[in-house]
C-alpha cells in the first residue's frame, strides 16, 4: 500500500482541494457541493459518512484505477 496526500483549504463557500491525484475546486455548503477536478465536473452530496458523488462531465472512475 502506497502513501497518499490530501488537504483542503476553505474560503467561505469555496474549497481548494490538493491531493496526490491533482488539484480541485468546489463550491457549496456542508452536505451539498459542486466541484471540478481532473476527472471533470461533479456533484457531491453527503451526511454523516454516507455520501453520493456523480460525475456530470469528463472522465469516469473505472474499478478504482486511472486509465489514461
Amino acid at each position: 500500500m502506497g502513501f497518499s496526500f490530501r488537504r483542503a483549504f476553505a474560503f467561505g463557500p469555496f474549497r481548494l482541494n490538493l491531493s496526490t491525484g491533482g488539484v480541485g475546486v468546489s463550491f457549496g455548503v456542508r452536505g451539498l457541493r459542486v466541484g471540478i477536478n481532473r476527472r471533470g465536473l461533479y456533484l457531491h452530496m453527503g451526511w454523516q459518512g454516507l455520501y453520493y458523488r456523480r460525475y456530470l462531465t469528463g472522465r469516469r472512475e473505472h474499478a478504482g484505477r486511472d486509465d489514461p
